[in-house]
C-alpha cells in the first residue's frame, strides 16, 4: 500500500484480514495515525527515511500527513503472522 504525503491528510487501506503490524517508510517527516483515515498534528511524528514498525487490527487504515509544504509517497507494508 502507498500513501500520497502531503498538506493534506491521506489514507491507505483498509489493510489485510490477516495483516497484524506495518512496516513504514516515507521520505518526508509527516504525522501518522493507526485506525482513522484522517491524521492530524496530534499523531505519531514519523521522520524522515526512518522507517518505523507499527502494531493494528486487521482491516485498519493508516493515514498520514506531512509537516509543513513537503510531498512525498509513503511505503506501508503489511506484515502477517
Amino acid at each position: 500500500l502507498t500513501i500520497a504525503v502531503s498538506s493534506a491528510s491521506g489514507a491507505a487501506g483498509p489493510v489485510g484480514a490477516q495483516t497484524y503490524a506495518v512496516r513504514l517508510a516515507s521520505p518526508v517527516a509527516c504525522y501518522v495515525a493507526i485506525g482513522s483515515t484522517g491524521a492530524t498534528s496530534t499523531a505519531v511524528y514519523l521522520p524522515a527515511n526512518e522507517p518505523a514498525f507499527a502494531v493494528l487490527t486487521p482491516r485498519q487504515y493508516v493515514s498520514a500527513i506531512s509537516i509543513g509544504t513537503s510531498t512525498g509517497t509513503m511505503s506501508v507494508t503489511e506484515l502477517t503472522k
